[in-house]
């Protein structure tokens, strides 16, 4: 009986031992095939390790076994703190029963650091013995990863609030996602969170046209994306504003949108800009259409790049028909060779060229310019004019020129021969008056009269001189200087009277007369002309 008790206690105990040693074998195929790395410390000394121990620190057993933990970490760890003053604390904390979870900075046996989470916890291996298992694991390629992601992260959260474009999503029922600083400052908000937090709807809240949301929606669903999209909305103090949007459609696997995201361009400026052109050229193109003259402007290349309302009607044809097309595109081979020798001519010179061309029964007028059109570039303006109307005009104005003159010329003449037939009778009568009739009264005062034939002989000659005065008005300037005596002896030498003649009429001698007759040449400036007295007194008259 007791034989039996006793071989019962040798099968159970043997039994025992098959277990614990399965156990261990177990234990030990788990510890060495593990894929991280643990180790085993009594106190402060590793006790034993696993192969992934020796693989990550890259060392033999031999190597590792006595040392301790911070003997494989560098002297200071990331956060400034003592590896070995941080190793025994957070070893001190897990042997207490509080268990440590943590990232820490290893050294390889080569020296080479590496990054690892690191966990410890006690283990109970009877009332007496305590151990303090650690797990190591390589966590280098996985911090590198994360490096990687937050360094682009970083690069784009620097593009991405830096931008100077505004960037967003928005879901399908308009409410804002995200947004950057640009975004919402484009639109008046001090931040994308107070923007993100105003809107409900952008769609009827945002836009100044609700339907251009609708316009939106529709052209990302049907294309995927939007290109240049431009519509007005309201910033926050409700002024409105024009913004360029391009965006995309973002599905999901089913192809419902979840959101579109895109970028946002203030382009307000460009508009006003865009409108104050469109305005000036309305009143520019008002204003050239509404000139009396035809209006062009052509490029370098001789093509046409403006032309107005009554030049589009000379062509018969449409402004898209006449824009970048040359005059050999559209006129007569002759009339184009006229118009670009005379562009050519134009585009040498700084002056305005001024031509004229018939064309059919038309005469036209083109005043040609160079014009700048931009930087190192010059075209040809011009204006045309029908001056048909003024032509004939002035033809018929030459023709009545010259008729007039030709009436002029004979009017000239009949007024010289008139002119000449007054002289000469006013001549005749002056002559006939001093030669007949005054002498005769200069005798009779010589004479014994008495006092009624005086009075009656004053009047007569004073009569007479009235009579004549009109004749002798222009012979007054030149005879001004001459005495009376000299006068008479003139006026007898222009009748043709000899000097035996005179000396009778005046009753003086010959000798006298030729003294008066000196006397007359002296004073007429003829003492050394050989010019006949008496031919000179009858120009004078």
């Amino acid at each position: 009986m007791k034989e039996e008790r006793r071989k019962g206690k040798t099968r159970a105990g043997e039994a025992a031992m098959n277990k614990l040693r399965e156990s261990e074998i177990k234990y030990r195929s788990l510890f060495d095939n593990a894929n991280d790395g643990i180790f085993l410390m009594n106190g402060e000394i590793i006790i034993d390790c696993n192969r992934k121990f020796l693989a990550i620190f890259g060392c033999t057993r031999d190597q590792i076994i006595g040392q301790t933990p911070y003997w494989f970490s560098p002297p200071v760890q990331p956060n400034g703190g003592d590896s070995r003053k941080q190793a025994i604390e957070k070893g001190t904390a897990a042997m207490s029963g509080i268990p440590q979870f943590f990232e820490w900075k290893h050294c390889r046996y080569d020296g080479t650091l590496f990054d690892a989470e690191v966990s410890l916890n006690k283990i109970d291996i009877d009332q007496e013995k305590r151990l303090l298992q650690a797990i190591v694991r390589d966590i280098s390629e996985r911090k590198e990863a994360e490096n990687r992601l937050r360094v682009s992260e970083e690069k784009y959260r620097s593009i991405f609030e830096n931008a100077i474009e505004g960037i967003f999503q928005t879901t399908p029922e308009g409410r804002v996602i995200t947004a950057n600083t640009t975004f919402a400052s484009m639109y008046g908000y001090d931040s994308p969170e107070e923007l993100v937090r105003s809107f409900t709807d952008i769609g009827k809240e945002l836009y100044v046209n609700p339907e251009d949301r609708e316009r939106f929606k529709d052209l990302c669903e049907k294309n995927g994306f939007v290109e240049g999209f431009e519509e007005q909305v309201f910033r926050k103090d409700k002024s409105k504003s024009w913004v360029s949007i391009n965006a995309r459609a973002v599905k999901d696997s089913n192809g419902r949108t979840l959101y579109y995201e895109g970028t946002i361009e203030d382009i307000t400026p460009r508009k006003e800009m865009e409108n104050a052109l469109r305005a000036s050229e309305d009143r520019y193109r008002t204003f050239i259409d509404s000139s009396s003259d035809g209006v062009f402007l052509k490029d370098d290349q001789l093509r046409y790049v403006i032309v107005n309302k009554l030049l589009r009607t000379f062509f018969r044809k449409n402004e898209r028909d006449i824009i970048g097309k040359t005059d050999f595109e559209l006129r007569p081979v002759g009339d184009a060779e006229k118009a670009a020798r005379a562009d050519k001519k134009s585009l040498k010179l700084s002056s305005i060229v001024v031509s004229e061309e018939a064309i059919g029964d038309r005469i036209y007028e083109t005043r040609r310019f160079s014009v700048n059109l931009g930087e190192k570039v010059r075209g040809i303006g011009g204006f045309v004019r029908d001056i048909t109307e003024r032509k004939k005009a002035e033809e018929e104005l030459r023709v009545k020129s010259l008729n007039l003159e030709e009436v002029n010329a004979a009017l000239r003449v009949l007024l010289k021969q008139r002119d000449h037939d007054k002289g000469e009778m006013e001549d005749k009568i002056l002559g006939n008056v001093k030669k007949l009739v005054l002498p005769y009264v200069e005798r009779l005062k010589e004479k014994r009269l008495d006092q009624e034939q005086k009075t009656y002989l004053d009047i007569l000659e004073t009569n007479l001189k009235n009579i004549i005065s009109p004749f002798a008005q222009k012979m007054a300037y030149v005879y001004s200087h001459f005495t009376p005596t000299e006068i008479l002896v003139a006026n007898l030498i222009k009748d043709g009277k000899t000097i035996k003649e005179i000396a009778r009429v005046c009753g003086v001698s010959e000798n006298a007369i030729n003294h008066h007759r000196q006397n007359i040449r002296d004073k007429l400036g003829l003492n050394k002309q050989k010019v006949n007295l008496k031919s000179y007194l009858m120009s004078l008259s």
